[in-house]
């Protein structure tokens, strides 16, 4: 971790770093605002094998550049980012799907959000073979919408921060492009709610931020599409815990609802 960095240093206090992690093969960017005692790590791009031979320019404190190249693909890639490293344009997360049904979500926030009727079509132009694709409505605690490949109009729209179910005789890989979502606001339901991450993240956390707000959360869980069943799971009170990963939909259940910031 920290292969190929390079740093801006603001003042006395405020330092961006970005760097290639070799163990993740992503491009990162740390920032700190107390001289480096204390550090938050966010990805610029996840496209595999991507950020060696970083370099970082900066016009102020919001306002940041990145090129950087891209072993996989052999290409130089360029990112900027207008709110200090919060989001960036250009930014690359795969959502990969295997055989069967999948856990999905919005790694990044894209010009234009994707339809159902988009997403489907997408999958099944990168290798997949898709028919249908849900969301989960809290309201009335189940499934819900569907969209199926052959139904008439565009479908609903998939949102950032919300979870999705979609079902593949063949395995995919979608990169998709845009703004990279390092920030989420979420609404836990009472009951059951479906959300995702914008970064790697401890079970254990979520669940004590949510409870924190109010949520008195007691389970969260995935869905593991390699055996096709709700795994792994975390209950309240439990040692250590799973982490969750950006691409991926989660599952918690709350006894009042919560609203709660993930970044």
């Amino acid at each position: 971790v920290g292969l190929d960095s390079s740093i801006k240093v603001f003042d006395v206090s405020t330092f961006f770093i970005t760097y290639y992690d070799n163990n993740a093969g992503d491009i990162k960017l740390a920032r700190s605002f107390d001289g480096g005692n204390s550090w938050n790590i966010s990805i610029i791009d996840a496209d595999g094998n991507n950020g060696w031979y970083t370099s970082l320019a900066a016009v102020d404190a919001d306002t940041l550049f990145t090129s950087y190249y891209n072993a996989n693909n052999g290409d130089l890639r360029f990112a900027s980012s207008y709110n200090g490293g919060m989001l960036w344009t250009e930014s690359r997360l795969p959502v990969q799907l295997l055989p069967g049904w999948n856990s999905f979500a919005l790694t990044v926030m894209p010009v234009q959000l994707p339809t159902a009727q988009s997403f489907i079509e997408a999958v099944n132009s990168n290798g997949g073979s898709s028919e249908i694709i849900m969301g989960f409505d809290e309201a009335i605690q189940g499934w819900g919408p569907f969209h199926f490949l052959g139904d008439l109009g565009p479908g609903f729209l998939l949102e950032p921060g919300e979870g999705y179910f979609l079902h593949t005789e063949s395995a995919a890989t979608l990169h998709m492009v845009g703004e990279l979502i390092n920030l989420i606001n979420v609404t836990l339901s009472a009951g059951y709610s479906i959300f995702s991450v914008p970064n790697t993240a401890n079970a254990t956390d979520i669940i004590t931020t949510a409870s924190a707000n109010g949520g008195n959360c007691s389970t969260l869980f995935g869905f593991d599409a390699a055996t096709q069943s709700w795994s792994p799971f975390y209950f309240a009170g439990d040692t250590g815990g799973f982490v969750q990963t950006p691409g991926l939909a989660y599952v918690t259940h709350c006894e009042t609802g919560a609203e709660v910031v993930l970044g």
